[in-house]
């Protein structure tokens, strides 16, 4: 008789968007339809009053409010007291945590349920927003012996990282580079990681009801009008300022190009930008935060897809445009580089020196200009990108792993 297993999730509350956790949560919990896994989803910064559990047939959640410091990490003593109370220890148990660092709520739950397996899932790493995913610099400061107030940050967030490790009994990378940066650097044994790519459940690009030729009207965008799209935070650190800087320099010689911008910065500092856009601004959609349905419309339109990250684990937005068959124009950034091969599922353009983005500015006006004066080339870049989604990114492949990785954990 096959076991069955508890898989206690731990998840934020997002009421008005879908960040890249959340999105990778929803995706899980579908991969775990039909198994024989049962799904206990404990969700922080609930808009509930008081801790409260609500069941359906599908789903359990245990609901917990927005505590005073927002921060649930803050809070590990009084987690701690619902979790011995409300969740009976067992060796068929697996907590799955999405939020770091978190040295203390996994230690706190080893404690208390020690039956019980934890399983870590790698989104992000203290060091990458500090050095804007330059693992190279991040290693040379963790061998220096005089280290200035910033670096010995990094430093003692290492540490915290490597204690924090200790505690799962299981480690998922999303990407290759943080695979092997956790075995080379943060000291890893193999037999603790797992290597698992987001996954996405499969939309065929013809599935929208209307013709691109509709949508393009509904959108008021001319036919004869190319669309560059970029989705995701208008940040630094999602290489959006050097994009606007080549898209300066494309106008001048494709003037019937439009950048479409889709999501939003969360600290709202977009009004702070406008006014350095004044010479294309008529030339750029600001779309804000928008639904799936719209989303898809901008995906099936636009003709090239680019994602200039400086860094990220594993890309939803790059498996989306992979799955609508767009040609891509992608970065050589931390955990980017791993999801496209240079002109064969993406072009590639290289960052070069992150102190000064001026190669990094050029690489996109030419993988900009390269793609927008070869249909050919677009045509074969879109039919590959596809292909990977199929093959790497669908969540089949998502389902399979994480199914027996919990069952076998």
């Amino acid at each position: 008789m096959t076991k069955q297993r508890n898989l206690y999730i731990i998840e934020i509350y997002a009421s008005s968007h879908k960040s890249g956790v959340n999105t990778f949560v929803s995706e899980l919990i579908h991969c775990m339809k039909n198994s024989n896994i049962n799904i206990i989803l404990i969700v922080f910064n609930s808009d509930v009053k008081e801790f409260c559990i609500e069941r359906n047939d599908k789903l359990t959640r245990m609901l917990f409010p927005i505590f005073s410091s927002d921060m649930f990490l803050n809070h590990v003593d009084i987690i701690d007291k619902f979790f011995r109370l409300y969740i009976s220890d067992s060796p068929e148990n697996v907590f799955l945590i999405n939020y770091l660092p978190c040295e203390t709520f996994l230690k706190s739950i080893s404690l208390s349920h020690p039956l019980s397996k934890r399983i870590l899932i790698i989104h992000d790493l203290s060091w990458t927003h500090t050095y804007n995913g330059n693992k190279d610099s991040f290693v040379k400061i963790l061998n220096k012996k005089q280290k200035n107030e910033i670096e010995k940050t990094s430093f003692n967030f290492f540490r915290l990282e490597r204690r924090m490790y200790d505690y799962a009994n299981k480690i998922v990378c999303l990407s290759d580079d943080t695979y092997n940066l956790l075995v080379s650097i943060y000291g890893v044994p193999f037999n603790k990681l797992e290597l698992i790519p987001n996954g996405l459940r499969s939309i065929a690009p013809t599935s929208l009801a209307y013709s691109t030729k509709n949508i393009r009207k509904e959108l008021h965008i001319s036919e004869n009008e190319s669309i560059l799209l970029f989705v995701g935070r208008p940040t630094l650190q999602k290489g959006f300022y050097a994009l606007l800087k080549a898209f300066e320099k494309t106008l001048l010689e494709f003037p019937n190009v439009r950048l479409v911008v889709v999501g939003a910065d969360s600290n709202n500092k977009l009004g702070n930008l406008l006014p350095k856009l004044s010479s294309t601004i008529t030339k750029i959609v600001f779309t804000g935060l928008i639904d799936k349905k719209l989303l898809s419309k901008w995906y099936k339109i636009a003709n090239v897809g680019i994602i200039p990250s400086y860094y990220e684990q594993c890309s939803y937005t790059g498996i989306e445009m992979m799955m609508f068959g767009l040609p891509i124009i992608a970065s050589d950034g931390y955990g980017i580089r791993n999801m496209f091969e240079d002109n064969i599922t993406a072009k590639v353009a290289k960052i070069g020196n992150r102190e000064d983005s001026e190669d990094f500015v050029r690489n996109l006006f030419n993988a900009i200009i390269e793609l927008l004066n070869s249909k050919s080339f677009c045509s074969e870049l879109s039919i590959e990108s596809r292909k990977t989604f199929q093959n790497k990114y669908n969540s089949r492949y998502m389902k399979k792993k994480y199914i027996d990785l919990i069952m076998s954990v």
